[in-house]
């Protein structure tokens, strides 16, 4: 072998167990800050679907899911768009859809982001609930 070849060799090898002693010190550190071993399910799952929901956003489901339930074409009407205005002042991002369409969104919410990540629309449950992706922030449903 000549010069070149070993120094790429031992490089690589070098590089290759300083990646190996990094993703061992996050484990370790992931460990002893939870008590568990954690699978990156697990950490995904803790971080985005353990999130406890705010008042404004148990107040914000509470109204337009019983407009949603009694007559959802409600939600469209401009009486509901000074609502929707209150809740977006308080933070919350709101987006109303009917089948597969995104009828109204918040303007922070991309349209493309949420059409790949919301849930399929069933219309014997409207109380659908998760966590959705949408630039970058996760956001619950």
């Amino acid at each position: 072998m000549n010069m070149r070849t070993q120094f790429l060799v031992a490089f690589l090898g070098s590089l290759f167990v300083i990646i190996c002693s990094m993703v061992a010190i996050f484990w370790m550190l992931l460990f002893a800050i939870n008590g568990q071993a954690s699978s990156p399910v697990q950490l995904y799952k803790s971080v985005t679907q353990q999130k406890q929901i705010t008042y404004d956003e148990q107040e914000a489901l509470v109204t337009f899911r019983k407009i949603a339930k009694e007559n959802p074409d409600d939600l469209l009407k401009p009486s509901i768009q000074h609502s929707i205005d209150n809740y977006e002042m308080k933070g919350l991002n709101i987006v109303i859809r009917k089948q597969g369409d995104i009828l109204y969104h918040s303007p922070d919410l991309v349209v493309k982001s949420l059409l790949v990540h919301v849930p399929k629309f069933d219309t014997d449950n409207i109380y659908t609930q998760g966590t959705i992706e949408n630039k970058g922030s996760f956001f619950a449903i």
